[in-house]
């Protein structure tokens, strides 16, 4: 089978590591690796975007029926929403392969495409098969956004609860809207601007936006223009082990975790960093993380592996909101600034037009790019070195 092209560089034309790089080695465990890897091969998509999108399918296959032995809750999921520019990063490609593949394999396996309202999110909830679960899966992030902000909708509160409970209800005069013991999980992806621009304040204040696990995806090479099928026999491989994940958690698994693991995990709980809303629920997540890798690595207990990994993922979502906390203005220069300051603060000494390229400048415009720029600079928040590189000037807020 052809490959797709990899250009190799001398090491004085690499680009400097990426600080947001996705932590590469998580993105081959288990059996989400496994399904990732195979079609990494055929599609443009990135490996951890297929990772992702598996590992969210996963975790709403077997909410209700993992937990780790906690008194808290570890329902396994995730609000995911891959991030990037429109086309050239294959986003909704992830996405869609590890939905058809689910609903290939399990026929049952509840989706919605559209969440036009929290009656209808209920709706879905209680049909399914699969003991009240479903992932909601809008092609556009946007749409959900956008419904939320009609007079008298339900969705965003939906949403909001379900995220910590699997209890809801919102009584109407004509029909008994709750539910009881139902597990939602989201997969969605939007464009970068699009995503930044959407929110408005009521959505950021009732901490929306931090409910949702972010994963940027940078652009991709060209690959294949007709990508072949995946191997039937890679194909049934796979679908044989999912399988046998969801019929090993099927009569409800408790995770015990290992004394050094548990360690670790309170060490990295009491020490972590704590930047505002940016960190609000990471440890949400990194406790969610553990079940859901358990299981997709065929595990009876939590190791130290598990909980170094979901640690790492934890880490790695705080350094990614730090960059796409979105910024409620109706102000297109504001909303630049906000962006050059927060790309500068996870890519400190770049040149230029590094920011203009990360920041959106071909969105916005290289007049009003240059515009927030000089001003930042007039304004003593942003410096530059002898060799011609940016930071940031330390204690400086907007």
């Amino acid at each position: 089978m052809p490959r797709k092209r990899v250009i190799l560089l001398p090491p004085q034309y690499l680009p400097p590591p990426d600080p947001l790089a996705f932590p590469e080695d998580i993105a081959d465990m288990g059996w989400c690796g496994k399904a990732a890897a195979a079609y990494e091969e055929i599609y443009e998509s990135p490996k951890y975007a297929f990772f992702m999108a598996f590992l969210t399918c996963l975790g709403s296959v077997i909410s209700g029926n993992v937990r780790v032995e906690t008194a808290i809750k570890s329902d396994p999921r995730f609000y995911t929403v891959l991030l990037g520019e429109s086309g050239n990063t294959r986003k909704s490609t992830a996405k869609d392969v590890a939905i058809d593949f689910f609903q290939d394999t399990l026929p049952d396996f509840n989706v919605a495409f559209g969440g036009g309202s929290g009656e209808g999110i209920v709706s879905a909830l209680s049909r399914s098969r699969f003991t009240n679960r479903l992932l909601l899966a809008p092609d556009e992030w946007q749409q959900v956004i956008n419904k939320g902000k009609l007079r008298g909708s339900s969705l965003i509160p939906c949403i909001n609860i379900l995220f910590e409970s699997n209890k809801y209800s919102n009584p109407l005069k004509s029909v008994n809207n709750s539910i009881q013991d139902g597990h939602l999980a989201i997969l969605s992806a939007s464009t970068n601007d699009t995503y930044e621009s959407c929110w408005d304040a009521d959505n950021m204040n009732i901490g929306l936006n931090n409910r949702l696990f972010i994963v940027p995806i940078a652009p991709v090479e060209p690959g294949f223009v007709l990508p072949p099928k995946i191997a039937p026999d890679v194909y049934k491989a796979l679908q044989e082990e999912l399988l046998q994940i969801v019929a090993e958690t099927s009569e409800g698994m408790e995770y015990p975790i290992d004394e050094a693991a548990e360690r670790f995990l309170q060490n990295w709980y009491s020490t972590r960093e704590r930047d505002g809303v940016k960190s609000t629920r990471i440890d949400t997540y990194a406790v969610r993380t553990l079940t859901v890798l358990a299981a997709n690595d065929h595990k009876y207990s939590i190791d130290f592996k598990i909980v170094n990994d979901a640690t790492i993922l934890a880490d790695w979502q705080l350094k990614v909101r730090k960059i796409h906390t979105p910024v409620v203005t109706d102000n297109k220069f504001s909303r630049l600034q906000s962006r050059i300051l927060n790309y500068m603060d996870s890519y400190p000494g770049r040149k230029k037009y590094i920011y203009q390229q990360k920041c959106g400048g071909s969105y916005y415009g290289l007049k009003m790019f240059n515009d927030v720029w000089d001003a930042l600079q007039k304004s003593e928040y942003i410096q530059k070195d002898i060799e011609g590189n940016w930071t940031r000037v330390t204690g400086r807020k907007l």
